[in-house]
């Protein structure tokens, strides 16, 4: 699993090329219609319980990206069968 990331990688790529190209993603990603639709109803309609309603939602977000991460990296066949049938 690790070679076949290793392979994705170009070789002569420095640390802030590949920073910047995670930050990049995770901005693309933060503007998902779904986080943006539900930060938007958290902000709008949950005024009464707006603290709460945001660690929640950003907690298990984490929680769910930092699982996702873990199994990635350890290699789990059926995930990595799932990304790849998508390229």
């Amino acid at each position: 699993m690790l070679e076949i990331v290793e392979s994705l990688i170009p070789t002569n790529i420095d640390f802030t090329t590949a920073l910047l190209i995670i930050v990049l993603c995770a901005f693309i990603d933060i503007l998902s219609p779904g986080v943006l639709a539900i930060t938007a109803y958290i902000l709008l309609i949950q005024k009464e319980k707006l603290k709460s309603s945001l660690i929640v939602f950003l907690l298990s977000t984490q929680v769910c990206y930092f699982i996702t991460g873990i199994l990635i990296y350890l290699g789990v066949g059926p995930i990595l069968g799932f990304i790849e049938g998508m390229m």
